[in-house]
């Protein structure tokens, strides 16, 4: 009799499985509703995932405006596996003369992802003012994928004549990250007619988001940093770029001295350039000293990560780190393990603390971890 309960109770709790009749006639159920308008179908065949592909692209191709919406929402929803979608969507976007379609085309197709990129470039060529707003829109979503979209851009970004498209144009090139080197000219000359603007303040930004691919932007930043006459927001702007195309670049080591006096420069902005740079000068060195007992934990993991790299063996850098490994806000635990990488100290509590949140339970946190643990291994 106990035999027979353990063999009933395994059959109620195994999952369900649909055979692959039934999944069909579920997706072709759902694609029913989907016709009628009912978009809490939407989960559903989301779940199908590229099953319900094929039916989904038959509905879409039925032509009913009050239905393709939802249409192209699941396909969104559904991703990368929708990729055969992308020709479809594509026609929605370019050709459509509804203008609410489009948008919606346009977001599915920067869900879909690379597999949508050569369209949406055929969509940035043909030109149309609107859309090629929502094709540049899409492409930033793909990020460094969408590398190939970079001579597009940059003509589109050329000919835009309102701030507003500029902005979108230039945080489509800025999402493609190294693969916008070639553009990198282009946003120089814009930021130098868009003088005092937040056109010029969207390349500011921008440029040292591209990373170390933005070196042609170097003397633009340090021309704008060193300018008294420029505001200061933009000059510091100009200096957080530069750090992050070229900590090591020489007109920020001549600048220090000076922000380091004060004035204009925000005191943590100058603690995370000089973590950076390292400690440079006495002076440097001092105020990293005393940016290690900052209220503020984001300016002590800055100050640590500048001491560290005069000297990895410093205690208080590794009891820092160590700390701000612990911190509640994600963002200071994933700096701290940034941190780390940077600088590899030499105290073994280091690597056992990154062992022990090794299982953060933030995503961007265990990637930061990871990458500490692998740069102390290497090291």
């Amino acid at each position: 009799m106990r035999r027979i309960f353990a063999c009933l109770l395994v059959l109620c709790l195994a999952p369900t499985v649909l055979p692959a009749g039934d999944d069909a006639e579920a997706i072709k159920g759902l694609l029913q509703r989907i016709r009628k308008g009912d978009e809490r179908a939407i989960p559903a065949l989301v779940k199908r995932g590229e099953a319900a592909v094929p039916g989904l692209i038959e509905v879409l191709k039925e032509g009913n405006v009050d239905v393709q919406p939802h249409v192209m929402a699941a396909l969104g929803q559904i991703g990368p596996p929708a990729k055969a979608a992308v020709p479809h969507l594509a026609e929605g976007l370019i050709e459509s003369t509804n203008d609410v379609l489009a948008a919606q085309a346009a977001l599915a197709l920067g869900r879909i992802g690379p597999a949508a990129v050569p369209e949406l470039i055929k969509a940035l060529n043909a030109g149309n003012k609107g859309r090629v707003v929502l094709a540049a829109r899409a492409l930033e979503r793909i990020g460094p994928a969408a590398r190939d979209a970079e001579p597009g851009l940059v003509k589109q970004l050329k000919a835009a004549t309102e701030p507003r498209a500029e902005a979108v144009f230039i945080d489509a090139l800025v999402a493609l990250g190294p693969g916008a080197k070639g553009a990198v000219p282009a946003l120089v000359e814009l930021g130098k007619k868009s003088k005092k603007t937040p056109v010029q303040i969207h390349i500011l930004i921008g440029v040292g988001k591209i990373g170390p691919a933005a070196k042609e932007a170097a003397p633009y930043l340090a021309e704008i940093m060193n300018d008294a006459k420029e505001p200061p927001h933009l000059r510091i702007h100009a200096l957080q770029s530069l750090t992050q195309i070229d900590p090591s670049a020489k007109e920020i080591t001549e600048a220090l001295p000076e922000m380091l006096k004060g004035g204009i420069w925000p005191r943590p902005i100058v603690i995370e350039t000089l973590a950076l740079t390292g400690p440079i000068s006495k002076d440097a060195r001092a105020a990293l000293e005393e940016a290690v007992s900052s209220k503020d934990a984001l300016t002590r993991i800055y100050a640590a990560q500048g001491l560290g790299k005069g000297d990895p063996r410093d205690r208080a850098v590794a009891s820092v780190l160590i700390e701000g490994l612990q911190e509640k806000n994600p963002q200071v635990r994933r700096q701290a393990a940034f941190a780390i990488g940077a600088v590899r100290p030499v105290d073994p509590a280091v690597r056992r603390m990154l062992e022990k949140v090794a299982g953060d339970s933030d995503p961007a946190v265990r990637a930061a971890v990871a990458a500490a643990i692998k740069k102390l291994e290497t090291k």
